[in-house]
């Protein structure tokens, strides 16, 4: 839910459901936030608004106290916690709302509690916001992590946490368990429920709240090692099956396909804490030796962690070994949770040093740059792999690679054991990055791929992708890893927004150079971007361009450079070598943005340039509609109108075009017919057929050749004035 729906709903006209808001979901879950924000919102627009909160019978009095004081419109009455009040008092409500041209806000645990309202349930938060909500409260950013962690989403449970951690605790001074302690006021309300269910209910309760997976056959097993287990020998887990019973009955589990799982994240951790530390070590214990089976590693790790008091460098050992595990089936996120809480657990330097090296490597993998600096700054010393690491952080978060690529010698191959190291990882990373960069994109795209690749690894790719005109592949993969990239600036980011706003603008789409320049005003890249921009936005070419020049360090940046050269000196010759320099070494898509504008100034320069011109838009429309790039589109058809028009002094020579040359003769037959501007029922007339055929036949050209439009398959096939090759017959004896 945000601002907006907050605007509709005080500029409603369309009714009961236009005028009520019930906003839903659990404890902690922010109704009352939204509910205070809602009241905000009404005053500021001039409603007088009428506040109501508390529970069972004070709510009821609370409402009835607002219904019989409403005297004014308009009026916003805003009750937190309606349910607890009279389903009569809320009719009531309804009938003054609606009477006094009013608008309700009303919060509630589930979404039957006010009928006809919009109803929005709030769902549970990302770990990763509920610990910068943390952080903006003053909590540290391992704490924070922690305690967002065990809140499952829930905002008030997070916040709860964090105020009961010790000062040293939210400085992150003082180690923060994964199950933390709620605030005592709460935790003493919610401990008073358990107890009323005994106290064999209460133990029971507090193993399966140890156990995160909820597996009903390992806290069996682990009550029966407690001694938990009572009654009739031959059924030893009937009576442990009557606890359970008596938990969800009383709405505090429930029982689902041999998992026990907490109706409410509060419980758990209130029932988690409702036996003495001793105790809990012993059911992490009890639990540890009840995941018995290789499968089950993982689990048993975790509970032999919490069931540890105090360093071991065995525990943190096995926990390294279940995190690589995790990471290899692609979560890293609790790989570097494991492998930050193996640190803490280690007991020589060296092993809580490798531990925190493994949660930068998958933090960076992961695009979680500001997460990877903050255990860089853990680190004890910085010598060896622990400097590279450093680096390698420092230039994915702040960009401070320009220096750091020099020293890579990419004409010397590096080993497999070199790549492993932090140094040769970096390396192979500046690798890619300057081959994108150049535009030489064969290594990056054979060399990266797969679900495990990370961000900075995939913007090679992308970029890669770009530069052989695969545009269509490249905007894909763009789309996909930007709206997974973790928040916060970084290098990786800014190059990802940068190679989209590129795409953007091949697609048809439109790029803002004053938004991909902000905060990177020094970017050659960016203001290269915004230079091809205003080349493509113009109707002419802008002869200014060219003050911008990019230096050419590489094939990619001098063809782009010869490029602004034959722009700004108006010369058709130039532009047509920047296309062939592009196309010999395969930049297809500058290839064509070159043969397009040396089109363009070739129309307005002699007459003998006419021959030349025609030949410039041909190749321009063939290759640009090839890398289906579309942001030149209505420039390209202007040209190739001109060049069907121009007389044909010389015979041009057609572009070869696998795809056109693959199609049928019949196919050929249709598609010049069309391309000549007759219509469907024109085109079945001249070639004998039915109007049926001609659709089908077209709809097959136009996805042989990719193509959308009529007018695209024009450009296509101007100039081409024979049909596809004619394929030899077979020789005697072939198979047919």
């Amino acid at each position: 839910m945000n601002d907006d729906l907050l605007a509709r709903l005080l500029t409603a006209t369309d009714g009961p459901t236009g005028r009520f808001l019930l906003v839903h979901g659990a404890r902690g879950s922010g109704k009352s936030w939204w509910a205070d924000r809602a009241a905000e919102r009404a005053r500021s627009a001039g409603y007088d608004v009428l506040r109501a909160a508390g529970r069972d019978s004070k709510a009821t009095a609370a409402v009835q106290a607002i219904i019989a004081s409403v005297h004014t419109p308009p009026v916003c009455v805003v009750v937190d916690d309606i349910d607890g009040v009279d389903v009569s008092v809320r009719h009531d409500l309804r009938g003054v709302v609606d009477a006094n041209g009013g608008i309700a806000v009303v919060s509630a645990a589930s979404s039957a509690a006010f009928d006809g309202a919009l109803a929005v349930r709030l769902e549970p938060l990302a770990t990763d916001a509920l610990a910068e909500l943390l952080g903006r409260r003053g909590v540290a950013p391992r704490a924070a992590q922690r305690c967002a962690s065990a809140a499952a989403g829930n905002p008030g449970l997070a916040i709860s946490l964090a105020d009961a951690l010790s000062d040293a605790q939210r400085a992150d001074l003082a180690v923060v368990p994964e199950m933390p302690r709620l605030a005592a006021e709460v935790a003493n309300d919610l401990h008073e429920r358990l107890r009323r269910l005994g106290e064999r209910t209460c133990r029971a309760l507090a193993v399966a709240a140890a156990d995160e997976d909820g597996s009903l056959l390992a806290i069996r097993s682990a009550l029966r090692q407690l001694g938990e287990a009572a009654g009739d020998p031959a059924d030893p887990d009937g009576s442990l099956d009557d606890l359970f019973d008596i938990a969800e009955e009383a709405a505090i589990v429930d029982v689902v396909d041999a998992r026990v799982s907490f109706v409410d994240p509060w419980l758990r951790l209130a029932a988690y804490h409702l036996v003495a530390p001793a105790s809990r070590r012993a059911a992490h214990r009890a639990l540890a030796a009840a995941y018995d089976s290789p499968r089950q590693g993982g689990a048993r790790v975790r509970h032999l962690v919490a069931a540890s008091n105090g360093p071991s460098d065995e525990v943190a050992q096995a926990l390294t070994v279940v995190a690589s595990a995790v990471a290899r089936r692609g979560d890293r996120t609790a790989a570097v949770r494991m492998a930050t809480q193996a640190a803490e657990l280690s007991v020589t330097a060296e092993l809580r040093s490798a531990s925190l090296l493994r949660a930068i490597g998958w933090c960076l993998d992961g695009g979680d740059y500001l997460r990877a600096q903050r255990l860089v700054d853990e680190l004890d010393g910085l010598d060896g792999e622990e400097r590279s690491a450093a680096q390698e952080v420092a230039a994915l978060l702040h960009g401070d690679d320009d220096d750091a690529s020099t020293d890579v010698e990419i004409a010397v191959p590096m080993s497999a054991r070199e790549i492993a190291s932090w140094r040769g990882r970096h390396c192979q990373r500046l690798l890619w990055w300057a081959d994108a960069d150049a535009g030489h994109h064969g290594r990056p795209t054979q060399q990266i791929g797969g679900s495990t690749a990370a961000p900075a690894e995939l913007w090679a790719r992308a970029m890669a992708l770009r530069h052989a005109g695969l545009v269509r592949d490249a905007a894909e993969l763009a789309a996909r890893t930007l709206s997974a990239l973790p928040p916060g600036a970084s290098q990786v980011r800014a190059r990802w927004e940068l190679l989209d706003a590129d795409l953007a603008m091949l697609t048809g789409g439109r790029a803002d150079p004053a938004t991909t320049l902000h905060a990177r005003e020094n970017d050659g890249a960016a203001r290269a971007l915004a230079v091809r921009a205003a080349l493509a936005a113009s109707p002419t070419l802008p002869r200014d361009a060219g003050c911008i020049h990019v230096p050419a360090r590489d094939p990619l940046r001098g063809v782009r450079s010869e490029q602004l050269r034959g722009v700004a000196t108006a010369d058709h010759h130039t532009l047509a070598a920047a296309a062939a320099a592009a196309e010999a070494h395969g930049l297809p898509i500058e290839a064509g943005e070159s043969w397009l504008m040396a089109a363009e100034l070739a129309a307005s320069a002699a007459p003998e340039a006419a021959p030349e011109f025609a030949e410039y838009a041909r190749k321009a429309a063939d290759v640009l509609h090839r890398c289906a790039v579309r942001c030149w589109d209505a420039r390209l058809q202007s040209v190739v109108a001109l060049a069907r028009a121009a007389p044909p002094t010389l015979t041009p020579t057609v572009v070869s075009d696998p795809a056109v040359d693959a199609l049928s003769a019949a196919e050929w037959r249709v598609a010049a017919s069309v391309a000549e501007g007759l219509t469907n029922r024109e085109v079945a007339a001249a070639l004998f057929l039915s109007v049926k055929t001609v659709d089908f036949h077209l709809q097959q050209i136009y996805r042989k050749l990719a193509l959308r439009s009529r007018t695209e398959l024009a450009v296509r096939f101007a100039g081409r004035t024979h049909g596809p090759a004619r394929r030899s017959p077979p020789t005697a004896g072939a198979r047919t």
